[in-house]
């Protein structure tokens, strides 16, 4: 079976709305005290650590959304890594980052002006929160590309509409959560809890893939004694409240706990590091070395999504105007087993779950509900388990 892996790229950089080049990034000065950086006029769009150009442009853009970081060492950060990647092997490419100072409409598609302004001819998209504003940008630029990474572009009222210069990648990330539940009770852990960011597509699959796996596994043994916590936190912000909500969690006797929230998966590790023998998963790419308290990290393969996607852009291979879905079938979506602290869940055990669902043995895969499968956790079916539902 093909490892999975993810690089984790380290960066300090947090801003309003930012644009930096390929290769190592250097730290680059903020917006001035007062002052926000919210549309394209405000932006520079500045090749730092690479070569740039020949005309001096940034042919490659990444967009993330204001209530995310560059620096989530997940899911942005692959994408970045993926980039990069594809920069450092064809160094006629360069490429940036923009980030809005809020959610709307309007501030995202503004970047995205920014990022076509300095030049942007391939355009990745890395954030739900963008579905709307991604059918506006496609429609007001047909000649760039644009690779959505877990964002089908949509109108107000929800009408999905895909345009001919838009990729939509989608993971089964249910897959990945079912994995982590699985293991965590194969592991021997008997409370476990997960907390997610916001009830939004991507973290309810990681979610109900979490239950669905941890109630499998506690049937396959036997158990009766497996309880689930289960809550949404409302935000991705690291901040002492969200490593406080852990902290009580761990303190009532949860043993283990899958983060699915983005930087806020920093205060929940924090939180394990705190509170005796506990420990944490993580989410989206290998977050293993971030803290000897996490045992695991769900993967989604979103580095190698996005240089893939650059390399079928630069060949004119690239499929658009369609959604392609990936899952562990097609190697995209495991546990990080490199660096994995388990003591009694093994790589074999694990081989061996991972070829039932890539196979869809006995139906196993077909089980795992998605996030459009109910409307809350209460209503998965599970055999063996308590959920409690915190809301």
């Amino acid at each position: 079976m093909k490892k999975i892996l993810s690089l984790i790229l380290v960066l300090g950089m947090t801003f309003s709305l930012v644009a930096c080049g390929s290769g190592e990034a250097p730290e680059a000065p903020a917006a001035s005290e007062g002052e926000e950086a919210s549309s394209a006029e405000t932006a520079e769009a500045e090749s730092l650590g690479g070569d740039e150009s020949a005309d001096g442009k940034n042919q490659i853009a990444l967009l993330i959304s204001s209530v995310s970081s560059l620096d989530d060492k997940a899911f942005n950060t692959a994408c970045w890594v993926g980039m990069n990647r594809f920069c450092d092997e064809n160094p006629e490419y360069t490429c940036t980052y923009f980030q809005p100072t809020e959610d709307t409409v309007e501030a995202q598609v503004s970047i995205c002006d920014a990022a076509v302004a300095g030049g942007a001819e391939f355009i990745v998209v890395a954030a739900d929160q963008f579905k709307v504003s991604l059918l506006e940008m496609s429609r007001a630029y047909p000649d760039v590309k644009f690779l959505s990474i877990e964002a089908a572009p949509q109108t107000i009222d929800g009408e999905v509409s895909i345009e001919d210069n838009v990729q939509v990648v989608t993971y089964k990330a249910e897959q990945s959560g079912f994995f982590a539940g699985y293991a965590a009770v194969r592991e021997g852990y008997r409370s476990l809890g997960t907390i997610g960011g916001m009830a939004v597509p991507g973290v309810i699959q990681y979610m109900y893939g979490f239950v669905k796996g941890a109630d499998v596994a506690a049937e396959e043994m036997g158990l009766d004694d497996v309880t689930v916590k289960y809550t949404y936190a409302g935000n991705f912000e690291a901040s002492p409240e969200n490593q406080a909500k852990a902290a009580a969690w761990y303190q009532s006797g949860t043993e283990v706990i899958f983060a699915v929230a983005g930087v806020m998966n920093n205060s929940i590790f924090a939180a394990a590091e705190e509170n005796g023998d506990v420990v944490a998963m993580g989410c989206d790419a290998n977050q293993n070395e971030i803290s000897e308290r996490i045992v695991t990290s769900a993967l989604k393969d979103t580095e190698n999504t996005t240089y893939n996607g650059l390399v079928a852009w630069k060949d004119g291979t690239m499929e658009t105007g369609k959604t392609v879905e990936l899952g562990s079938a097609e190697q995209a979506c495991g546990l990080a087993m490199d660096g994995a602290r388990f003591q009694n869940f093994t790589q074999e055990e694990y081989e061996s779950l991972f070829e039932r669902v890539a196979n869809n043995e006995n139906g196993i895969a077909d089980s795992i509900p998605d996030d459009s499968a109910y409307e809350d956790p209460t209503q998965i079916p599970v055999n063996a388990i308590t959920l409690d539902f915190i809301k």
